[in-house]
């Protein structure tokens, strides 16, 4: 079950669209992602590192977060965002949008339109460059 669930987490967008375009679409996908699935990111979030998983569910953590490496070195080589290693990116935004997920889940916040716009530009203002 929670292979497909992480190969559709996240979008990273397509090249032809600007670092603040893919941003953009990232931040929405994972979020559309979290708000429909909130069991199957929750296992993820719990279970993506376990020792017990299978060699094909490791090998896919592994490929998404060599992506999202990936995508955020685009984005520093282009000085979209910040030039600092890509871990301390990844840390800021897994964060803060599984916070801003728990805080949806949780206690009652209503992911509408303008609250999802306003954390993505915050999201965006922390990163870039």
């Amino acid at each position: 079950y929670w292979k497909g669930e992480k190969r559709a987490a996240i979008d990273f967008g397509v090249d032809t669209q600007t670092p603040r375009q893919r941003f953009r679409h990232m931040f929405a996908t994972f979020m559309s992602f979290g708000i429909d699935n909130p069991k199957g990111l929750s296992f993820l979030e719990n279970h993506h590192h376990v020792p017990y998983l299978d060699e094909e569910s490791r090998r896919i953590s592994m490929q998404f977060v060599g992506r999202f490496t990936a995508f955020l070195q685009q984005m520093i080589a282009v000085q979209a965002i910040k030039s600092i290693h890509p871990s301390i990116h990844i840390a800021i935004l897994h964060g803060g949008t599984i916070g801003l997920l728990e805080q949806i889940w949780h206690h009652g916040v209503e992911p509408s339109p303008p609250f999802l716009e306003q954390a993505e530009r915050s999201f965006w203002e922390a990163i870039r460059a």
